[in-house]
């Protein structure tokens, strides 16, 4: 049962990520997929956070009408980078959850601006609102998606028959 579990959040991840994409307030939506790969990130270590951040920026970008693989590049880094670094913070409370994912809000929108510029040529802005609220956005989002993914949390420790 719990091998369905991970695919089941990566899905409900993405789908939430794309239906939010249709209804902007001022300009921003926010972004699931990075925040529950952040997420996954932290709780589960690199490997899982960048298998989590490629899929989920994979299905994104089949998703949608722009630079195809550019968010599953960005979101890959970002899982392995938290992953790796997640023994330096204390994620288990909201206000840490919420600054990390607010930061790399920022990383996230470099990331994806540089990958244009070097697949497409430019470095596409997105409106000066969007870029301000998204941190907040997902910010307010990450602690109920980090508390979602605990659930998925598998116990560590030998297995028994």
């Amino acid at each position: 049962m719990n091998a369905l579990l991970w695919p089941l959040a990566l899905l409900a991840c993405v789908a939430l990520q794309w239906l939010f994409s249709f209804w902007t307030f001022l300009g921003a939506t926010p972004q699931f997929a990075l925040v529950a790969t952040v997420a996954v990130a932290v709780i589960r270590g690199p490997a899982a956070g960048e298998t989590f951040g490629f899929t989920a920026g994979l299905l994104i970008d089949a998703l949608g009408a722009h630079l195809f693989g550019a968010n599953a590049l960005a979101l890959t880094l970002i899982g392995y980078a938290v992953g790796r670094l997640r023994r330096q913070m204390d994620a288990s409370l909201a206000p840490p959850q919420m600054a990390v994912v607010g930061l790399l809000s920022w990383v996230h929108f470099a990331l994806l601006g540089l990958i244009g510029s070097v697949f497409i040529g430019k470095f596409s802005l997105r409106p000066v609102q969007g870029l301000l609220l998204l941190p907040l956005y997902n910010a307010l989002l990450a602690p109920f998606v980090f508390g979602w993914m605990q659930r998925f949390r598998v116990k560590e420790g030998p297995q028994t028959l």
